[in-house]
């Protein structure tokens, strides 16, 4: 019996050494950045999910209505097929189900996308490290893309809340708490803060038009047109709104409308951009409402 009970925990202690000796083995099926930041593919998988939950109010979003423009409380917001249901990772998709969960913010309106800005923050830092493995115009593309997704971002928050916090750097979650309790810049601040990104996008994003649903220089240039046309019209007609409150005194919400002009210039710059390169405005197309 003593000569089983030996053999019984020297294959216990055989057993254990093997399972910590697997535990300190690099988990298998999960790719990180040493992978991912090393080629166009990498690059793309990563980019996949900040692509695939951008705030793009297109023509399937519905404010208030489904995909047939009939008002259901299930079907505000993002195209049924984005939706919490179907997709329960996208911060799109929560915007969307707001109103369904019975929250205060309602009709796609509690949108806090933090998790991918955190995700193009980490891009941003993390690609110089592997700068060798690519051409300069190369390299210099795939930041001006992650910048456009970022401000695209950006313009998805402000639109929607005024001055929130810039947060451009990946922050540390075991940082003292005042370090991760970032207060809100005014709204000024962050609509240059997306400004500064799409000029970033519009000098250094590809060239190329041949690659379809990915970011090049004209589609910043767009971006650009739209966001400073909306920021110019905040700052101008913001006298009108009737809105008061520390939020607004200290110039969280709204804008001076002597800035107004400073971004309709922007949204002008960015227009005659992309006609120089010879785009020209989407005409010819009716549409029939049944």
């Amino acid at each position: 019996m003593k000569t089983l009970k030996y053999i019984f925990v020297a294959a216990a202690l055989g057993l254990t050494a093997t399972s910590c000796y697997d535990l300190d083995l690099e988990p298998k099926g999960l790719i990180y950045e040493n992978v991912l930041f090393q080629s166009d593919n990498g690059i793309k998988k990563y980019l996949a999910l900040m692509y695939q939950d951008l705030p793009i109010e297109d023509f399937n979003y519905c404010q208030n209505g489904d995909d047939k423009g009939y008002a259901t409380v299930n079907q505000s917001g993002w195209h049924s097929g984005n939706r919490w249901q179907a997709q329960k990772g996208s911060p799109a998709s929560c915007a969307a189900e707001a109103a369904g969960r019975g929250t205060s913010y309602g009709d796609g309106w509690g949108y806090w996308p933090y998790d991918r800005i955190r995700d193009i923050n980490n891009m941003l830092e993390k690609l110089p490290d592997y700068r060798a493995n690519y051409k300069e115009d190369d390299y210099n593309a795939y930041l001006g893309e992650a910048r456009f997704l970022r401000a695209f971002y950006y313009f998805g928050i402000v639109k929607r809340y005024g001055g929130v916090p810039i947060v451009d750097k990946v922050l540390d979650p075991k940082a003292p708490l005042e370090e991760l309790q970032q207060p809100r810049n005014t709204e000024y601040e962050c609509w240059k803060f997306i400004y500064e990104d799409l000029k970033f996008a519009m000098e250094n994003a590809t060239a190329s038009k041949d690659e379809v649903g990915r970011a090049n220089r004209y589609a910043a240039a767009a971006l650009m047109s739209r966001a400073m046309l909306y920021a110019g019209s905040i700052a101008k007609y913001n006298q009108y709104t009737a809105v008061t409150g520390p939020a607004v005194s200290a110039g969280l919400m709204g804008m001076p409308a002597d800035k107004a002009q400073e971004f309709f210039q922007y949204a002008y710059d960015a227009c005659k951009f992309l006609k120089d390169a010879g785009f020209k405005l989407h005409t010819g197309v009716t549409c029939k409402v049944t």
